[in-house]
């Protein structure tokens, strides 16, 4: 939080600049958090068909018994914000700071990166009820796509289009209801405890199909798909050229904007800052540096393409 004048401003008052928005229903914010959860839709077998949470979470049926391991408040909830997406399982608390929302019809693209303690962990919080978690062994960037239908919420992992959990939506009083039938052994079941029926107001979309796979990467990441070898390309803002193609390589100049390159050598291919390009090798035609002189003709480097043009 940050102190704001006469006032703070948490996450819950942030929104992203050149970003769409999360719509007020999805959100879980200060203003509802007492009132709105976004649970697992299987909580609902959990009333009906005699199955147990042990059932869905590996790590609750061995720490159960360890309340400090295990705080059941939780159930599995997934907050949702402008700024971030955060997951709650059985094992901990995994949060995606959200760099960019693109919303197309009912569907939300949340272009997101791993917070860095969370990364140690994620391996095996795919193994509990939140399947098909992102790959990031290689990049912590990752795509969710997410769908609401009436009192239900679909998320995708946006590198497959593969579901990775249905949610319902509940309010603070049967959260608490759950947790008291839950710690009962499932004996003690509330007046106020009931399976939420569904309440579709649409068809669902065809992520899942695939239909999405190209769409999603086109409407979330700006693709520089216009390298090409022996191009002539102009630098669009201030840009480092490196000794090789990674940020963590030694920068030999920073050209500025207008600065005229001639591509030598496509390198590999990532996501920084939302654009989706090639790491090149280049070579000075013409130019200036960030400091206004002259940039030395036929000095070659590597670069990252998404800001050429």
């Amino acid at each position: 939080m940050i102190k704001y004048e006469l006032g703070w401003i948490s996450a819950d008052n942030l929104v992203l600049e050149n970003s769409d928005v999360l719509p007020e229903e999805i959100i879980t914010n200060k203003s509802n958090r007492n009132d709105k959860r976004w649970i697992p839709i299987w909580y609902n077998e959990l009333l009906t068909s005699g199955k147990k949470l042990e059932d869905y979470s590996d790590w609750y049926k061995r720490y159960k018994n360890v309340k400090e391991v295990m705080p059941l408040s939780q159930l599995h909830t997934l907050e949702f914000r402008n700024t971030f997406l955060t997951m709650y399982d059985a094992y901990g608390i995994y949060c995606y700071s959200i760099k960019n929302i693109k919303q197309k019809n009912n569907v939300y693209y949340l272009y997101c990166e791993l917070e860095d303690e969370a990364e140690s962990h994620i391996l095996a919080f795919n193994d509990e009820s939140f399947s098909n978690i992102p790959d990031i062994s290689e990049n912590q960037e990752v795509l969710f796509i997410i769908e609401k239908n009436g009192n239900r919420l679909r998320v995708y992992n946006g590198q497959n289009n593969k579901l990775i959990i249905e949610l319902m939506q509940v309010n603070k009083e049967w959260v608490s209801s759950m947790i008291k039938y839950i710690n009962s052994s499932y004996k003690s079941k509330d007046s106020n405890l009931f399976p939420i029926a569904e309440n579709l107001k649409h068809s669902w979309s065809n992520i899942i199909t695939g239909t999405y796979i190209e769409e999603s990467n086109n409407i979330l990441l700006k693709t520089s798909s216009n390298i090409v070898m022996n191009k002539l390309m102009t630098v669009k803002e201030n840009l480092k050229l490196r000794s090789g193609e990674a940020t963590s390589t030694q920068v030999l100049t920073v050209m500025s904007a207008g600065t005229k390159v001639k591509i030598l050598e496509l390198g590999k291919d990532e996501t920084i800052d939302g654009i989706k390009s090639n790491w090149v090798k280049v070579e000075i035609i013409s130019g200036n540096d960030r400091d206004g002189n002259k940039l030395k003709v036929g000095m070659t480097g590597w670069c990252y393409g998404g800001y050429l043009e």
